[in-house]
């Protein structure tokens, strides 16, 4: 959601009053799909492995909770915050996932209070958030991620942005570029995809054809 500066502060602890771990059934293991989603995590040497998995779990379980992609999920955070826990944007978005202010009011709307700044917490509220996102713009991935990224939008007003606002096109581009090579486990290439700077031509491209999908559960 902002452009992350550096680490935030550890704050007090809070205590959320809703939103218990999901409880419902196990997450299915898939051991290839764990190895390519742990590898990506840390080809951004910003984790230790202990930690990759603690995040590719909390993506897994909460990604199947609220029905996203946990390879879609991993490769918003790779974009927003390099999977930094304690990243800070100059915006003052915070943690993995790097919610603003905005939307963890709307966050906790739903799920009771959450500390962004807890790694669990932060990713929770990060998925619930876009697939609120991605269900106002009837599932439409592209559309749900810009939503996610500058507030919520009409379809036409996130075709609008996508048109008028060439760094919001290609923070889509990328995401969505990478999600394709992590889905075929080309991780590496997916990292790459991450920061890779399209032309104006290839983001539209892109993004005149991944606009046409529909979200994959």
């Amino acid at each position: 959601m902002g452009t992350v500066s550096g680490p935030s502060q550890s704050g007090p602890k809070l205590v959320r009053k809703a939103a218990p771990p999901a409880k419902t059934a196990p997450v299915k293991t898939d051991p290839a799909l764990d190895k390519t989603a742990i590898d990506f995590i840390l080809t951004f040497r910003n984790s230790t492995p202990d930690q990759a998995k603690i995040i590719w779990k909390s993506v897994k379980t909460y990604s199947e909770k609220y029905g996203v992609n946990p390879l879609f999920v991993l490769c918003i955070i790779a974009k927003e915050s390099s999977f930094r826990e304690r990243a800070i944007s100059s915006t003052m978005d915070v943690g993995l996932m790097q919610l603003s202010d905005g939307a963890l009011a709307e966050v906790e709307k739903g799920l009771g209070r959450i500390d962004r700044k807890k790694v669990e917490d932060n990713i929770l509220a990060g998925v619930y958030y876009l697939a609120r996102k991605c269900k106002g713009t009837k599932g439409n991935e592209v559309y749900g991620l810009v939503s996610y990224h500058t507030g919520p939008k009409s379809d036409a007003g996130c075709a609008e942005t996508l048109s008028k606002r060439p760094k919001v096109a290609l923070y889509v581009c990328n995401i969505c570029s990478a999600f394709e090579e992590l889905k075929n486990g080309r991780y590496l290439t997916a990292a790459s995809n991450i920061s890779k700077k399209y032309s104006s031509v290839e983001v539209a491209a892109f993004i005149d054809l991944a606009k046409k999908r529909r979200k994959e559960a």
